[in-house]
């Protein structure tokens, strides 16, 4: 899954059950207002805490169906800012 706004992209991944996430990643651009060209990552096979939700330090997501939004803090590449975001599920 992926979206992007206010100058940040969030992407992330879950297997094919939906119950463990791949990875989690958030990249900020210029227009964020957080210097741009930062990124993060989770790579790792992680179970779910619960269906539809994911946790991660600064990270959180509600998957309901093909949607999901969440909120992202990450204080290391944009101190003071939260960014809130809604994606859809893209299938390659």
């Amino acid at each position: 899954m992926s979206t992007a706004t206010q100058g940040v992209t969030v992407c992330f991944t879950l297997t094919a059950d939906r119950k463990e996430q791949i990875e989690v990643g958030w990249r900020f651009s210029l227009s964020s207002g957080c210097g741009g060209g930062g990124a993060t990552s989770y790579d790792s096979k992680v179970p779910l805490d619960s269906p539809g939700q994911i946790q991660v330090p600064g990270f959180t997501a509600t998957i309901r169906g093909a949607r999901a939004s969440g909120v992202l803090k990450d204080p290391d590449l944009c101190p003071g800012k939260t960014f809130r975001w809604i994606g859809r599920e893209i299938i390659p």
